[in-house]
């Protein structure tokens, strides 16, 4: 019986903060949600951050915000990590000192199965995938996995779809155009079903992606017809292949043997075919 190991997290923490770095860097507005602060509340604690903002932040912003009248974004220490961290960047001043803060965080090295880097790398490859739909869809699965949230705010305006956009181009540090375009209805990224029209992840693809699922990934895009004991020979006119403005007639379809689909690939007319047993169109 095998033994317990960890689970190494530590990359997609390490992809979490640099995303939330770089969001954080093109975003400057308020933010409501605590959980974009998920990633660094793994990595710190309230009396780190206590030291922290006693030692970078100057001592009259300290005592402005100390005597500050109390509202939901007031700096309470005794507040969880991720509320204290919101609570910090919603207090316009201090936001310069709290990106120097986040970018100096960085998960230690852990020993363990990666099960979702290996799984990550092998669908990015299956997929054909360039760089750029790689970070997309790593923005959204750390979304779907609650390493990273959508923020809120004017910087995010527009349809759902259109500040989504926005906020991953902001994550990733990329221009909006750049990314609209990977993100088009047509393009792989969205073909490939990894993530949906509205920009969220697969939740089908999480089991194989944590290492829960062992089906092979090609089987669930390709997969034998184990009942289709038939092919189909067309016989038409023209090229076998054209540009859109060429036509074509299929004038009959021959049915074959599922076993000699192999004759039929490289050219061979198949035997059987009689005349009787085709079937006019």
């Amino acid at each position: 019986m095998a033994k317990f190991k960890p689970e190494n997290d530590t990359y997609r923490i390490k992809e979490a903060m640099r995303f939330l770095c770089n969001l954080l860097a093109n975003f400057d507005d308020y933010i409501g949600d605590n959980d974009v602060f998920a990633a660094p509340a793994l990595l710190t604690t309230r009396s780190e951050i206590r030291s922290w903002f006693r030692a970078e932040v100057p001592a009259d912003l300290r005592k402005k915000l100390e005597e500050a009248e109390r509202d939901r974004d007031s700096v309470c220490f005794t507040d969880p990590t991720q509320e204290l961290l919101r609570c910090l960047w919603c207090q316009r001043p201090v936001r310069p000192y709290l990106r120097r803060f986040l970018a100096g965080l960085a998960p230690k090295e852990r020993q363990g199965v990666d099960a979702f880097g290996a799984r990550f790398a092998e669908f990015c490859s299956l997929m054909h995938f360039g760089k750029l739909e790689r970070e997309i869809l790593l923005v959204d699965y750390l979304i779907f996995a609650d390493l990273l949230e959508w923020p809120t705010g004017p910087s995010c305006r527009g349809s759902n779809r259109d500040a989504r956009v926005e906020a991953i181009a902001m994550h990733l540090d990329r221009s909006v155009p750049e990314v609209r375009a990977v993100l088009a209805s047509d393009a792989p990224l969205l073909r490939s079903c990894a993530i949906d029209d509205d920009l969220d992840f697969n939740r089908d693809l999480a089991g194989f992606f944590s290492g829960a699922d062992r089906e092979p990934l090609a089987n669930r895009f390709y997969r034998k017809d184990a009942e289709a004991g038939y092919g189909v020979e067309l016989r038409f006119s023209g090229a076998y292949a054209g540009d859109e403005n060429d036509e074509v007639t299929v004038y009959d379809a021959g049915i074959f043997a599922l076993q000699d689909f192999d004759k039929c690939c490289v050219g061979y007319v198949y035997d059987k075919n009689k005349e009787q047993k085709q079937i006019p169109l």
